[in-house]
């Protein structure tokens, strides 16, 4: 009887890390996509702009795209879409679908 216990506990405590983890997921992907916003008059100072999402219709401050699209990578599986990485890059990829 106590080991059946424990396997419904643990069963519910793996259940309940399961659906954390899904709401977790869902907060970072909202809270760091940018795709097709305006951030044009944003100031970035200070911002932590690894793994931002953004594409060809995100409009960036005129001081920080070049920076931005140096240090950016194409988001796997989502045509368009890019994400902004840790270290500038030597080239620029393009966010033009």
């Amino acid at each position: 009887m106590i080991s059946q216990d424990l396997t419904e506990d643990l069963e519910q405590a793996h259940d309940k890390a399961q659906a954390l983890h899904r709401v977790v997921i869902a907060v970072e992907r909202v809270s760091s996509d940018f795709v097709g916003e305006d951030l044009s008059q944003a100031n970035l100072n200070d911002v932590p702009l690894k793994g931002i999402r953004w594409d060809a219709c995100t409009l960036w401050p005129v001081e920080w795209e070049a920076l931005i699209r140096q240090a950016s990578m194409p988001a796997s599986g989502e045509q368009g879409v890019l994400i902004v990485a840790t270290e500038p890059h030597d080239t620029v990829v393009s966010a033009d679908v």
